[in-house]
């Protein structure tokens, strides 16, 4: 309903939404309303940089596939005072090479 009545390109996403529902959505809309398809943007669970690295490649890994094309990672809704940056810096380096493989 929103890409098919919006004039954005991109619609950021929060972490409660679930990333293929959302593509599926949003490019029958944008389809239905005759418009080139809607970048997503988000939704990583900022609180996963609190957990291990392998917790957070496992999980932006996921994100990324779950997205498909046409995305732009990031948080679902920024960095906490309290994150190591080294966590940061893992979420990264997992989208890039998540992006990669999609390509």
């Amino acid at each position: 309903q929103l890409a098919a009545q919006t004039v954005f390109d991109v619609i950021s996403l929060d972490w409660t939404v679930d990333p293929e529902q959302a593509r599926a959505r949003v490019d029958r809309a944008a389809a239905a309303a005759g418009r080139r398809p809607v970048v997503l943007q988000g939704n990583l669970d900022p609180t996963l940089l609190f957990g291990s690295p392998e917790v957070i490649r496992q999980r932006t890994t996921e994100m990324c596939q779950a997205f498909g094309s046409a995305h732009i990672a990031n948080l679902g809704h920024g960095m906490m005072p309290s994150h190591d940056p080294e966590r940061l810096r893992v979420f990264l380096e997992t989208v890039h090479a998540a992006s990669r493989r999609t390509v």
